[in-house]
C-alpha cells in the first residue's frame, strides 16, 4: 500500500505538546507519513514557499487551529497557518481541522496585538464555516480525534470497484513530456530585445531577467475602464495569485499600459506551471508556487481563430499542441478537472472592437463551462473598455511601475544576461553597469527619465543604451528618438503584428505635437481637434496603413503605446516629454519655423 501524506499545520508556540502528539501519533499510523514545518529548518520567505509547495503534494490537511495568529512571510499581512490553509484550499486537499474552545489558555506572553486577535477569531470563523471540526480540551485528545479522523476519511475516499475499461492513449493527470518541451521552447524567451542598433544577438530567458511584480487588485465585474486603476489595494503578485479562487472569483485580468510587462509574467506563469509539472522542489527564491498537476496553455489572442469551435478543440488547434497532434480530449479532462491553466495573451491585440468583444463573451463561456479551471487574461487598459469587460466576476490586476527597489534589481537581472559572454567577469561588470545607471535615474535633474524608468520597456531601452554606449545619451533628445522609432516601429515588427514605418509615423506626429505644445497648459486634445491636424499630412504618407484621422489616431494609441487615452474619446502623449520632443523636431523641420501652425496656437 502506498504512504500517505499528512500535512500538520499550526502556530507552533502555543501548541507545541499538541502538535508533539499528533505528530508521534500519524507516525505510528501504518501506511502514513507526517510532515511538519519543524523539518523544513527556518522560516524564511523561501520556507514559505516549501511549505505551501507541501501542502500541494499531501494526501490530506491536518489543521489545529488555537487562539494566537502567528507570524507572517515578509510583505504579507497573512499569517504562514492560514497561507498554508489556502494551500490546502486551492489544491482541493481533504482538510481535518481541529479548533481549540474558546476558553482554551493562551500564556501572557504570547498575547497579540488587537489588530492581529482580530485576524485570528476571522481565521477561526472562516475555518468554522467551511470544514466540520471537532474541538479538544488535552493533547492526547486530540491525538486520538486525528488518528479516528484519518481512518474516517480512508474509507470514505477508498473507490468503488471499477469495472475495466479501454485503454485511454493520453492520461489526464500526467502533462505529456513532449508537449511541456514544446510549450518551454515557445514561452522560455524575453519577446523584445531592442532596436537594431543595439548589439543583442539572442534573447535571454524570462526566468534569468523576471522580476517579482507588484500590483493593484480590484475584484468586480466593472464595466468602465476608469474603475479598474487603483482600486482595492496594493500587494504583491503572489499574495493576488495565492489569494484568488476562479471558482469565486472569475477569470484572473492582468492590466497594464504598454511595455509593463504583461507578456512576460503570462510566460512566467506557464514556466513555472511546466516546472511544477516535471515534479522538482520549487527553486528557494521563486516568487511563487504552482501546484504539481497544473496543463499550462499559451495563446495569443491575435492568433486565435474561429470561435465557434469547442474550447478543447480550438486549445488543441493552437501551437504547440497542434503540431504535436494533442488530442481535444487531454485537453477537456484538464479543463474539467479545473486543472488547466489557460493563459490568453493580448486581448488589445485583436483586429478590432467587434473581435474584442467576441473573444471577451468566448471567455466568458469558457469559464462557465469549466470554472474551476484558472484563465488568465492580459490587456492593455485602453482595449479593456465596455463591451470588451468581462461580465460577471472577475479578478483585475493592474501593473504598478517599478519602483526604487525594482528598478536596481531589474536592471542587474538584465545585464547580467546581456553580459554573459564576459563569463566569470559577467556579474562584476553587470553590478557597475546597474549602479551606473541607477544613480543616473536617481538625479533629480533626470525626473523625466525616471518616470519612463518604470515602464519596464522604457528601461530596458535604457539599459541597452546605457551598454552600448557606455552611457546614457548626453542628449535626452538621442533617448526620446530611439523611444519613438521602438514603439511605433520595432516592438510590434518583433512580435510579428502591425506595425508603423517609424520615418512615417514621424511625419504625422510631429505637427500633431507642435500644435498642441503652442496651446498654453495643454497636453490633450479631442479626435475632431487632432483631424484637421493630421488630415494633410496623412494625405501625403500614401505609406501609412492608416489614412483616417480617428482611424489612425487610436492604432497610436492602442496599438503603439505613444499615446494615452485620458478618456475614450480624447489623447495624450504617454509622458509630455515625448511631445515637446516631437513639437521641437517640428519646428527643426520646418524651414519657417512652421508658421502654419503657429500662428493658429498662440493667443
Amino acid at each position: 500500500m502506498a504512504t500517505r501524506t499528512v500535512f500538520l499545520s499550526s502556530t507552533g508556540r502555543d501548541l507545541t505538546a499538541y502538535r508533539d502528539a499528533v505528530y508521534r501519533a500519524i507516525e505510528g499510523l501504518d501506511g502514513y507519513h507526517c510532515v511538519r514545518m519543524e523539518d523544513f529548518g527556518a522560516r524564511d520567505r523561501a520556507a514559505d514557499d516549501f511549505c505551501r509547495a507541501k501542502v500541494a503534494a499531501c494526501d490530506v490537511f491536518v489543521g489545529i487551529v488555537g487562539h494566537l495568529y502567528g507570524s507572517c512571510p515578509p510583505r504579507s499581512e497573512q499569517s504562514f497557518t492560514e497561507r498554508e490553509y489556502d494551500a490546502a484550499v486551492r489544491g482541493s486537499k481533504p482538510r481535518l481541522m481541529f479548533l481549540a474552545p474558546e476558553d482554551f489558555p493562551l500564556p501572557a506572553n504570547l498575547v497579540e496585538s488587537d489588530e492581529t486577535r482580530a485576524r485570528q477569531r476571522q481565521f477561526r470563523a472562516r475555518v468554522d464555516r467551511e470544514r466540520i471540526r471537532e474541538a479538544f480540551r488535552s493533547p492526547d485528545e486530540l491525538a486520538r480525534q486525528v488518528m479516528q479522523a484519518l481512518r474516517n476519511w480512508e474509507r470514505e475516499a477508498a473507490p468503488p470497484p471499477r469495472p475495466a475499461r479501454r485503454a485511454r492513449t493520453r492520461s489526464a493527470a500526467v502533462m505529456p513530456a513532449e508537449y511541456a518541451e514544446a510549450l518551454q521552447r515557445e514561452i522560455r524567451l524575453v519577446s523584445f530585445i531592442g532596436p537594431p542598433t543595439t548589439d543583442v544577438v539572442r534573447p535571454p530567458e524570462i526566468e534569468t531577467v523576471y522580476v517579482p511584480v507588484r500590483v493593484e487588485t480590484a475584484m468586480a465585474g466593472r464595466r468602465d475602464q476608469s474603475d479598474l486603476r487603483g482600486q482595492d489595494r496594493r500587494t504583491s503578485f503572489r499574495e493576488a495569485w495565492e489569494q484568488w479562487q476562479p471558482a469565486e472569483h472569475g477569470p484572473m485580468v492582468i492590466l497594464g499600459g504598454p511595455g509593463a510587462g504583461k507578456t512576460t509574467l503570462l510566460k512566467h506563469l506557464g514556466i513555472l506551471a511546466i516546472e511544477a509539472a516535471s515534479g522538482g522542489e520549487p527553486a528557494p527564491k521563486a516568487d511563487l508556487t504552482i501546484a504539481p498537476g497544473a496543463v499550462p496553455v499559451f495563446i495569443r489572442l491575435a492568433k486565435l481563430g474561429h470561435l465557434d469551435r469547442g474550447v478543447p478543440d480550438l486549445i488543441a488547434s493552437c501551437p504547440p499542441q497542434v503540431d504535436l497532434r494533442l488530442p481535444a480530449g487531454f485537453f477537456r479532462d484538464a479543463l474539467r478537472h479545473g486543472r488547466c491553466l489557460l493563459l490568453l495573451d493580448g486581448l488589445d491585440e485583436a483586429a478590432d472592437r467587434k473581435r474584442t468583444a467576441e473573444l471577451s463573451r468566448w471567455i466568458e463561456r469558457t469559464h462557465h463551462s469549466f470554472p474551476r479551471s484558472r484563465i488568465v487574461l492580459s490587456s492593455r487598459y485602453v482595449a479593456y473598455r465596455e463591451d470588451a469587460v468581462l461580465r460577471g466576476p472577475q479578478q483585475c490586476v493592474n501593473l504598478v511601475p517599478l519602483g526604487s527597489e525594482e528598478i536596481p534589481h531589474f536592471l542587474r537581472k538584465w545585464f547580467v544576461a546581456l553580459e554573459a559572454a564576459a563569463g566569470d567577469e559577467a556579474e562584476l561588470r553587470a553590478a557597475q553597469l546597474a549602479d551606473e545607471l541607477t544613480g543616473v535615474l536617481a538625479d533629480p535633474e533626470r525626473e523625466d527619465l525616471r518616470l519612463l524608468a518604470g515602464t519596464p520597456l522604457m528601461l530596458l531601452i535604457m539599459a541597452l543604451l546605457h551598454r552600448t554606449r557606455k552611457g546614457l545619451p548626453g542628449r535626452r533628445v538621442d533617448l526620446y528618438n530611439l523611444c519613438v522609432d521602438v514603439l511605433l516601429e520595432h516592438w510590434n515588427k518583433e512580435r510579428d503584428l502591425p506595425y508603423i514605418s517609424a520615418p512615417h509615423g514621424r511625419a504625422v506626429l510631429r505637427p500633431l505635437a507642435f500644435w498642441l505644445h503652442s496651446q498654453p497648459g495643454r497636453y490633450s486634445a479631442t479626435a475632431d481637434e487632432l483631424a484637421p491636424i493630421i488630415g494633410p499630412e496623412l494625405e501625403r504618407t500614401p505609406q501609412l496603413p492608416e489614412r483616417d484621422p480617428v482611424a489612425f489616431l487610436n492604432s497610436v494609441r492602442d496599438r503603439f503605446g505613444l499615446f494615452t487615452g485620458q478618456s475614450q474619446d480624447e489623447y495624450a502623449f504617454l509622458h509630455p516629454s515625448f511631445q515637446e520632443y516631437l513639437a521641437a523636431e517640428h519646428v527643426k523641420s520646418e524651414p519657417s519655423g512652421a508658421p502654419r501652425y503657429r500662428a493658429k496656437g498662440r493667443r
